[in-house]
């Protein structure tokens, strides 16, 4: 009955977007995936939703196990972008990391980056991610070595999301961080992610100061500030399941990256995390 109404639904109009997902849907959870693919590929090509319909076929190729037409979408720069992390990697799964389209191993190696920080004389940890992470969603915990550093709040910024972390219950690190960061993140209906990240020293520029004035009590002067190397750390290998993505040491430009005031901040006064779980 439902298979049907959703065909007689698209014989009446095919303009409708929003229609045409949930008739899609329908079709997918039949298994009539050419039909379903034809209801959106209709809004791709009208321009209707695009966004919202180009993510829906993305996930009906991964679905519907047609690997082929998968990596075709994934070669699309605009396609790549919009999909969440957590699906691109159960697609890049799908695919295997050979198969995986460039496109979308450079966006991958491009959408986390770490700093760390101190608050009270103690290291912290952020990590800045694209929007496409949610990293709100996600249990995270990142470690140096043997050192766990819990999450302790976020805040959402124009590009994406930044996360604070502090170390462990007991555990009040104080020494410089060494070796690679590794982040796990745990989301309700995707398997475990592990992400590691590698360290790149940045000397920062003098000319172009990063902040406005109505920052600079909270992190000085760019002008009088030492010119010391500031370390930052990029996504080198990601791992889900049975699936290793490993990225070439030279990095595609960070998208986002957390900035040196909420390097040094704890979140105290802005923890949303009683409020989301």
């Amino acid at each position: 009955m439902a298979l049907e109404t959703a065909r007689s639904a698209w014989e009446l109009s095919s303009v409708n977007w929003e229609a045409n997902i949930i008739c899609a849907a329908i079709m997918s959870r039949h298994q009539k995936y050419e039909e379903a693919e034809g209801l959106l590929l209709c809004n791709v090509e009208e321009g209707l939703e695009e966004e919202q319909s180009a993510v829906s076929l993305v996930w009906l190729h991964y679905t519907s196990g047609n690997s082929a037409q998968l990596a075709q979408m994934l070669q699309n720069p605009r396609h790549v972008a919009i999909v969440p992390i957590p699906a691109l990697l159960m697609c890049a799964q799908k695919l295997g990391p050979d198969e995986l389209p460039e496109c979308a191993r450079r966006h991958l190696a491009s959408t986390l980056t770490a700093v760390p920080g101190n608050h009270g004389g103690v290291s912290t940890i952020a990590v800045a991610g694209v929007l496409g992470w949610k990293l709100h969603q996600a249990e995270t915990e990142i470690s140096a070595g043997t050192v766990k550093f819990n999450y302790a709040g976020y805040r959402q910024v124009r590009n994406g999301t930044e996360v604070s972390f502090t170390p462990a219950l007991r555990t009040a690190y104080r020494n410089e961080l060494s070796g690679d960061l590794l982040l796990h993140l745990r989301y309700p209906s995707t398997p475990p992610i592990e992400v590691r990240l590698s360290r790149e020293t940045v000397t920062p520029a003098r000319t172009q100061p990063r902040f406005p004035a109505m920052f600079s009590p909270l992190i000085g002067s760019s002008h009088g500030e030492s010119q010391t190397a500031q370390p930052v750390y990029h996504v080198s290998e990601i791992c889900i399941e049975d699936l290793k993505l490993s990225f070439d040491e030279q990095q595609p430009v960070a998208q986002v990256r957390p900035s040196r005031v909420v390097a040094g901040d704890d979140f105290s006064r802005i923890n949303q995390d009683a409020a989301l779980r």
